[in-house]
């Protein structure tokens, strides 16, 4: 696209297809390098919502916001995200998960709201 259309093109169309989460992770990526970290909050926020089925790219987008908080030194944000990563990754096996449902309902991403 770039190479026909000209670059502002190629950038209009990436942009376009922030939907899908590779585009959408290289957008964070590149947000926190110029540390525009509002803008990339935005983004894995958005991600935690769009791709709610698929557990392992939440915690991608809990592991950029992690990223940011510790750039930022929100120590009560870095203790959540941490606390969200954690029970992420025991959250799937069975003798936790009777645990987890005991505590509460909604999933950990609820027991902190």
């Amino acid at each position: 696209i770039g190479r026909l259309e000209g670059s502002d093109a190629a950038a209009s169309y990436v942009q376009s297809m922030i939907h899908l989460p590779g585009i959408r992770k290289q957008f964070v990526e590149k947000y926190i390098r110029e540390k525009h970290y509002s803008a990339a909050k935005e983004l894995c926020k958005k991600g935690i919502i769009l791709d709610e089925k698929w557990p392992g790219i939440i915690s991608d987008w809990n592991k950029f916001l992690l990223t940011i908080a510790k750039k930022e030194g929100d120590i009560t944000e870095i203790l959540r995200i941490t606390t969200l990563l954690f029970l992420a990754c025991i959250i799937h096996k069975p003798k936790f998960r009777q645990k987890i449902d005991a505590f509460g309902t909604g999933g950990p991403e609820n027991w902190f709201s």
